[in-house]
C-alpha cells in the first residue's frame, strides 16, 4: 500500500513539476517578466516576434519603456533596425506587426504613449492598402493586448485577459520548438555595403527559388488587385495619429517604405498606380491640414518609393546568391532598411526625398517616366510581368492607357 501511494505521489508531483516548468517557460518567453530570457530581454525586437506577435511586444514595451518606438507593419519589423547605431544612446523597439496598418499603427502608439516615457516615434506607412476601406486588421490582433482603449481610457480587460493569452496550445508550441531549436531565428551575414548585420533565417534560395518566390507574391499581389471589394480609402487612423502625436509633443517622423521595382511596375501596369498616387498625395494633405489644426509644423513625411539603386536590384543570375536587400518584392532586408534610418538622421542623402502637397505631384510624374524607362529598358522583366498579368488577372478586367 506504501509503495503504491509513494508511486502516486511521485507522479502527481512529477506531472506538477512539468507543468509548472512549462508555465514558466511560457511566461519567460511571453515578454511580460523581467527576467525574459536574452532575446527578451534585448530592446531589439528583430530576432523574434514571440508566440503571439502584438500581445509580446505590448509586454515589451511595458517592461523595457523605451523612449522610442518604431511603428507599422512586418515591413517594419523586418527592416528597421532598432539596434542600429543611429540610435546612440536611445532605447529603442521595434513595434512592427505582421499585417499592421493604419488602425494597427494608431493603437501601437497609443499603447506605447500610454507607458509614459515615449519621447520619438517612427511610422512606416506601408502602403495604400493599409487604410483600405473596410478595414482589415492581422488575425492575431486583439484590443485586451494594449494598455489603453482606443478611446484612451485605461483597459481594464488587460490584466484579467493575460492568463487564456498566454496559456494557449499556440504558446506551448511556440515554447517547446524555441527550447528543441535554435531559439533565435536569425543569422548575421555581411550586407552589400560590407557591413555586418543580423537577417532573418533565410533559406539557402537558388536562382530559381528567387524567381519563384518573386513570382508568388507577384500573383498574389495581381489576384488582390484586380478582386478587393475595397472602393475607399480612409484616412481617420492616420489623422488621429497625427493628432495624439502632436498632444503628446512627440518627435514623429513618418516613412512612405519602398517595394521592389517589379511590383510598383505590376501595378503601374494593372491600374497606373492611380490608388497609390491619391494615397501619397492625401498623406501630405492631410499631415499638413493637422499640423495648421494644432498650430504646430507638420511632421517629417518620406517618400522612399522608387528612390535609390536598390530598389531595382535584380533577382540574382547565375550563381545562386541570395539578394542583398530583398526578402520578396514587398519586404526590404536591413540593408535597405538602415540606407532608410541613415536618410532620416542626415547620414545619407542617396535616396529619400520629402513628401509635400506643393510638390506631389512633381513626384508622382516622375515616379510615372521612372516606371517607363525601367520597363523599356529591361525587356525581360517587362515581359515576364506581361505574362503574369494575363495568366493572374481575370478575364474581364480592364487595362488603362497610363499618362506620361
Amino acid at each position: 500500500m506504501k509503495r503504491q501511494l509513494r508511486k502516486y505521489w511521485a507522479a502527481v508531483l512529477t506531472s506538477a513539476g512539468i507543468s509548472t516548468s512549462l508555465c514558466a517557460a511560457i511566461y519567460w518567453n511571453s515578454g511580460q517578466s523581467p527576467f525574459s530570457s536574452p532575446r527578451a530581454r534585448t530592446a531589439a525586437s528583430y530576432c523574434d516576434t514571440g508566440f503571439h506577435a502584438p500581445y509580446y511586444k505590448a509586454n515589451r514595451i511595458n517592461a523595457l519603456a523605451p523612449d522610442t518606438v518604431l511603428i507599422g507593419s512586418s515591413k517594419v519589423h523586418i527592416g528597421l533596425r532598432a539596434e542600429h547605431s543611429v540610435w546612440g544612446p536611445s532605447t529603442v523597439y521595434n513595434f512592427g506587426l505582421s499585417g499592421g496598418n493604419a488602425y494597427t499603427s494608431l493603437r501601437s502608439l497609443q499603447h506605447a504613449v500610454a507607458r509614459g516615457k515615449l519621447e520619438r516615434v517612427v511610422v512606416g506607412l506601408d502602403s495604400y492598402a493599409g487604410f483600405a476601406k473596410p478595414r482589415l486588421t492581422p488575425p492575431d490582433f486583439r484590443e485586451a493586448d494594449f494598455n489603453v482603449t482606443p478611446t484612451g481610457s485605461v483597459n481594464r480587460l488587460r490584466g484579467w485577459d493575460r492568463i487564456p493569452s498566454v496559456y494557449t496550445f499556440h504558446a506551448v508550441k511556440h515554447v517547446l520548438g524555441a527550447l528543441l531549436r535554435q531559439p533565435l531565428q536569425c543569422r548575421r551575414r555581411i550586407d552589400p555595403r560590407g557591413q555586418t548585420i543580423i537577417d532573418p533565417l533565410l533559406p539557402n534560395l537558388s536562382e530559381r527559388a528567387w524567381t519563384e518566390q518573386f513570382d508568388v507574391v507577384e500573383r498574389a499581389f495581381v489576384k488582390l488587385k484586380t478582386t478587393s471589394t475595397a472602393t475607399a480609402l480612409d484616412f481617420t487612423d492616420y489623422s488621429a495619429l497625427l493628432r495624439l502625436a502632436h498632444r503628446q509633443n512627440l518627435d514623429l517622423s513618418l516613412l512612405v517604405l519602398p517595394r521592389h521595382i517589379r511590383l510598383e511596375a505590376l501595378e503601374f501596369r494593372l491600374d497606373c498606380r492611380s490608388r497609390n498616387e491619391q494615397w501619397l498625395e492625401r498623406l501630405a494633405e492631410i499631415n499638413e491640414a493637422i499640423a495648421r489644426e494644432q498650430s504646430k509644423p507638420p511632421f517629417p513625411l518620406w517618400n522612399f518609393q522608387l528612390s535609390g539603386a536598390a530598389v531595382a536590384e535584380p533577382l540574382p543570375l547565375g550563381d545562386g546568391a541570395p539578394m542583398g536587400y530583398w526578402m520578396d518584392p514587398v519586404h526590404f532586408l536591413p540593408a535597405l532598411g538602415d540606407q532608410i534610418l541613415e536618410r532620416l538622421h542626415g547620414q545619407n542623402d542617396a535616396m529619400g526625398e520629402p513628401l509635400i502637397s506643393k510638390t506631389a505631384a512633381a513626384l508622382i510624374r516622375r515616379q510615372r517616366q521612372e516606371l517607363q524607362r525601367w520597363l523599356r529598358d529591361h525587356p525581360v522583366d517587362a515581359q515576364q510581368l506581361e505574362q503574369l498579368f494575363d495568366s493572374a488577372a481575370p478575364a474581364n478586367w480592364t487595362r488603362r492607357e497610363c499618362p506620361n
